[in-house]
C-alpha cells in the first residue's frame, strides 16, 4: 500500500534500534489541502489531529519529557567534517560521499547537504567519525 511507503524507506536506512513505528487507525476521509480523497479514502498523518497522533506515539512507547535545552546540546557533523573527511569539496569527493552512503545503507545519490542532515538525524558525532574510520581502512561490517 502507498501509505506505507515512507515508513518502509525509513525502516530500510534507519535501524531498528533508533526507530519506533507508531500507528494511526484508519480514518476516513479528505485532507483539508486535497481536492479528491486518498485512493484508499483514509486520512494521512497529516490529516489526523495531533491528540491522535500523540496518542499513537504513547501506545508505541515513545514518551518524553521538557529539559533544558543546554542539557541536550551535542557535537553535531559539520560541512567542515565532511570537507576533511575528503566527502565534500575534494576531487574525489563524490565517489568517497557514495561509498559512505553505500556503507551506511542510504541512497547512494544524495548531496552532501542532504546527507549531512540525514546523518546529523540519526547518529552521533562519533558514530559518524567510527563509519569514516571504517570506510578509510575498508571495511564492509563492523
Amino acid at each position: 500500500m502507498i501509505r506505507f511507503t515512507i515508513r518502509s524507506f525509513l525502516n530500510g536506512i534507519v535501524t531498528s534500534d533508533k526507530i519506533t513505528n507508531a500507528y494511526i487507525p484508519d480514518i476516513f476521509g479528505k485532507e483539508k489541502r486535497k481536492t479528491e480523497p486518498s485512493k484508499e479514502g483514509k486520512l494521512g498523518v497529516e490529516g489526523v489531529k495531533a491528540e491522535i497522533i500523540i496518542e499513537a506515539l504513547k501506545k508505541a512507547g515513545v514518551t518524553c519529557q521538557k529539559s533544558n535545552t543546554a542539557e541536550i546540546k551535542r557535537r553535531l557533523v559539520t560541512k567542515t567534517d565532511l570537507f576533511c573527511d575528503g566527502l565534500n569539496g575534494n576531487e574525489n569527493s563524490a565517489k568517497i560521499r557514495r561509498d559512505f552512503l553505500k556503507q551506511l545503507d542510504l541512497p547512494e545519490h544524495l548531496s552532501a547537504n542532504a546527507m549531512l542532515k540525514l546523518v546529523n538525524s540519526f547518529m552521533t558525532y562519533d558514530e559518524y567519525k567510527q563509519e569514516i574510520n571504517r570506510l578509510k581502512k575498508g571495511e564492509r561490517e563492523p
